[in-house]
């Protein structure tokens, strides 16, 4: 398949625009190297993180990244060559400067291994989804914005949200990329989507908007949120200092009455929401399809034993959905989205 389009908000920026033809040429190509590029990607960045302050501009990797991610269907293969790079940007050296010291010390993550300022880049494009009210309305973060990279060149100049499907495509990636093992800084990502589509009272539109998004994660990492058994009860602060889940908008919504935490009870409650959200008047029936994936889904994740190996196996339904067993798929996704869908 054609790679998306080239988006306008690379051109001004040599370094965005470099990493955009790296991750573009690892994606289309069919000889592609994971190893090989995540040693071009770092060695590409190396220099330009001799100061903490510099070390920022890493945001403009993830943000490529990620923004890539929002271009193709939540259930296309590509997804799975992204986080395979990712996987093997862990692996890489990390920048031999003394900005990088200061920044590992300050913040208690380690180059590349902790994937520093990816959630900063995540909070900057939360800023965009498909949230009612917006992300704006809800917090003006000044640890966020502090950032000089950020809010990054990839955001809607015009602050037209994505598009649900996009929001989904970006959460998905998440979701698959926390499956992974020794991945723990998205929990409190898929927390918020989950919490977000399962939680409120919505209308019909605003659960068209969020539904798919938060039923990525149980499609692509239900199994560890079913495991996962820390809680936030008490502020959580990432490697960019910015606090999550420190307030009910953030850690629960007003129609779960539990604690603030991943538990066998929340897991039951969100089931129940999900099948509720399948019979549901005036939704969109991709939403409702979603729905019905992710609860199937989650009642399979049950019925494996403790020490039984999960296998993704699921039924597709059609354009819009999570159908497929992405790893064994050659098929291209049902529909991409255009990057004139994000931007202008």
């Amino acid at each position: 398949m054609a790679a998306p389009p080239r988006p306008s908000f690379v051109a001004g920026t040599p370094l965005a625009a470099n990493i955009y033809d790296f991750v573009s040429d690892y994606l289309s190509s069919s000889s592609r190297d994971a190893p090989s590029m995540a040693a071009s990607l770092t060695s590409l960045m190396a220099p330009i993180m001799k100061t903490a302050s510099e070390i920022q501009e890493i945001c403009h990797l993830w943000g490529i990244i990620c923004f890539m991610t929002t271009t193709y269907h939540p259930s296309s293969p590509k997804h799975w060559l992204l986080v395979e790079l990712v996987l093997e940007i862990k692996k890489c050296s990390a920048p031999p400067f003394e900005g990088r010291l200061m920044y590992e010390k300050q913040w208690g993550c380690a180059f590349w291994v902790d994937l520093p300022m990816l959630s900063a880049v995540w909070d900057d494009f939360e800023f965009d989804s498909p949230l009612v009210p917006r992300m704006a309305e809800r917090k003006s973060d000044p640890n966020l914005w502090s950032n000089r990279f950020l809010p990054g060149p990839w955001r809607s100049r015009d602050m037209i949200p994505m598009s649900s499907e996009a929001w989904a495509s970006l959460n998905a990636f998440g979701a698959r990329l926390y499956a992974q093992p020794y991945i723990s800084s998205l929990e409190d990502r898929a927390l918020f989507a989950l919490t977000e589509a399962l939680e409120h009272e919505k209308s019909a539109k605003a659960l068209d908007d969020v539904v798919p998004a938060a039923a990525c994660w149980i499609l692509y990492a239900g199994k560890n949120i079913k495991e996962h058994n820390s809680g936030y009860e008490t502020d959580c602060v990432n490697a960019t200092g910015i606090k999550r889940l420190h307030s009910p908008a953030w850690s629960r919504g007003s129609l779960w009455k539990g604690a603030n935490a991943f538990s066998d009870e929340r897991w039951t409650f969100w089931k129940t929401r999900f099948g509720e959200l399948v019979d549901r008047t005036g939704l969109k029936r991709n939403t409702q399809q979603y729905a019905k994936q992710a609860g199937d889904e989650m009642r399979r994740i049950e019925s494996v034993s403790a020490h039984g190996q999960v296998v993704i196996c699921r039924k597709g339904f059609g354009e819009g959905c999570c159908n497929t067993a992405e790893k064994e798929c050659n098929t291209p996704p049902t529909r991409r989205l255009l990057v004139s869908d994000l931007l202008n």
